[in-house]
């Protein structure tokens, strides 16, 4: 390594080829020798050298920070692609990397949503080719209130503009977000409007419907499971013993949301659940699960090969026993809320109601607010169940019940010749 009298840093000669080095210039680190670029001449070496003399010498004298060689190239090549870069380019490249919040890739069925929203923005958006750093608070308003785009999917495409613009602005791409604001107003879900059903009409659907698929009736009007989740069940998630139902999976499409459906994770972490399983459930479950592997799908397809059920299959039986009920406007995941329903009008607290349901931010309400007990699940399972579905008791179980009332109407009958008694003395 090469240094000449009255100049600052060194050369060191690669091959036939030069660059400079230097000592890390910041006091008190450790860091190994600063070291250029190559260059075919020495003076090239010493011309570099001096710029980054230039640099260090501002830090030194308090003008400027100095930063690493390597830091500052990437600044640039930040600062070329920020303003080269347009929002239909990084858009198409957000949409390739995303992932969910747990850094999970989203399911097929969920992407297909999110190029749908995309593409409302590429048909919508004036500013879609412009570049980015030059998209303005003022555009993205108009676009907002203007764009004519159905309801549902421009609330939906908005929130997308706004998560690709705030990974932008976090990539050093744009300083400021342009999406901020109120969103597009979302319509109220057609299904919110849709009435429970009653326990009549539940019992005119189970009777409508093929066996074993009627009993799905019960697992969404009282343990408030997605179609999803009841297609998704095997043998081995009913565990009598203990009476839970373990909620592990969802139904899904296959991989390029095509194909046979697969066992994929519930809708989200709150979902997966071990959730008590009242007496009246069990009993419908047990002949269906009678004999049978605990890897076997609870509900087989007719058809699949794999025996894992189309929740399409399902709501097609779910939809002609339900005109016989009178009811053709439920849905599948009306029997959810009609669970949800019953189990707020019998007085459970809506933190335990939450907790029923699974709602996925049911988690983060009972850790700021209350512990929600196995015991009230256990309570407002059954009472849900009472509501719904009438227990089938058996003569034992008959004649036990009356035992006890005979033996709590004697004991009345001595309390009220106890008190004749006292009045008489």
């Amino acid at each position: 390594m090469a240094r000449t009298a009255g100049t600052w840093g060194s050369i060191e000669k690669c091959g036939k080829k030069y660059r400079g080095t230097y000592a890390y210039p910041v006091k008190g680190t450790s860091h190994k020798r600063i070291k250029g670029p190559v260059f075919d001449t020495k003076g090239e070496a010493y011309a570099w050298l001096e710029q980054e003399h230039i640099l260090v010498r501002e830090q030194e004298q308090g003008i400027r920070r100095w930063i690493p060689p390597k830091e500052r190239k990437l600044q640039q090549q930040q600062e070329l692609l920020r303003q080269n870069i347009t929002l239909a380019e990084y858009a198409k490249k957000w949409l390739a990397n995303y992932h969910t919040k747990a850094g999970t890739e989203p399911a097929e069925a969920y992407k297909r949503k999110l190029r749908e929203y995309q593409r409302w923005l590429k048909q919508t958006c004036p500013f879609w080719n412009s570049l980015i750093i030059n998209i303005t608070e003022a555009e993205v308003t108009r676009w907002r209130n203007h764009a004519d785009i159905p309801a549902h999917p421009k609330n939906k495409a908005w929130f997308q503009l706004k998560q690709i613009m705030e990974q932008a602005k976090n990539e050093g791409i744009i300083q400021q977000n342009p999406v901020i604001g109120t969103a597009p107003k979302m319509p109220r879900s057609k299904q919110a409007e849709i009435p429970e059903a009653t326990a009549e009409q539940l019992h005119i659907i189970y009777e409508n419907m093929p066996s074993p698929y009627n009993e799905t009736i019960w697992l969404g009007a009282i343990m408030g499971m997605r179609i999803g989740e009841v297609c998704a069940l095997r043998v081995g998630d009913i565990d009598f013993e203990r009476s839970v139902i373990h909620i592990q999976h969802s139904v899904g499409k296959s991989a390029g949301d095509r194909g046979p459906r697969v066992l994929k994770d519930p809708k989200n972490e709150a979902s997966k659940a071990d959730k008590y399983m009242p007496p009246q459930i069990a009993q419908q479950l047990r002949p269906i699960t009678k004999g049978r592997k605990p890897e076997e799908q609870l509900f087989k397809a007719p058809l699949a090969a794999d025996g894992i059920m189309r929740d399409v299959t399902l709501r097609r039986y779910f939809d002609k026993a339900k005109v016989k009920a009178g009811r053709p406007d439920l849905v599948f995941h009306a029997l959810r809320a009609t669970a949800i329903d019953t189990a707020i009008t019998s007085g459970a607290s809506l933190k335990d109601t939450m907790a029923y349901a699974r709602h996925s931010d049911a988690k983060t309400s009972i850790e700021h607010y209350q512990k929600v007990h196995d015991s009230q699940q256990k309570k407002i399972a059954e009472t849900v169940a009472n509501k719904l579905l009438h227990p089938k008791r058996t003569r034992e179980e008959i004649m036990t019940e009356m035992a006890e009332k005979e033996a709590e109407l004697a004991q009345l009958k001595a309390e009220l010749a106890q008190l004749d008694q006292n009045q008489d003395a």
